[in-house]
């Protein structure tokens, strides 16, 4: 139980989150950035449904289906960590390349 709350429901959605900034922060793979976010949320559901709905499955001998809910979730946190980034990035350079200011 420890490892379920520590894995699944800290250390990967704060993982997610720091890799989101990194990736919206170094502008990796353009626009196209802004899809990786459904790639977490798929591999958020996928880290559940790999371990603890598998083991169930097996127990049990059932199928279960995977909560489409934690694709969201992820998602969510992935394009929260983007937007930080992307925020970062533009700050930066507003600070490195200054509008010259005109006087009138």
């Amino acid at each position: 139980m420890g490892y379920g709350l520590l894995y699944l429901w800290i250390l990967l959605p704060v993982t997610t989150l720091f890799l989101s900034v990194l990736i919206g922060r170094n502008n990796y793979w353009g626009k196209l950035k802004w899809l990786s976010s459904i790639v977490f949320g798929v591999m958020y559901m996928l880290a559940a449904y790999a371990t603890f709905s598998a083991a169930n499955m097996v127990a049990f001998n059932k199928i279960n289906l995977p909560d489409f809910w934690m694709i969201l979730a992820g998602s969510i946190i992935s394009l929260i960590g983007l937007v930080i980034g992307t925020a970062v990035r533009h700050i930066d350079k507003k600070r490195r390349h200054p509008q010259p200011q005109y006087r009138k």
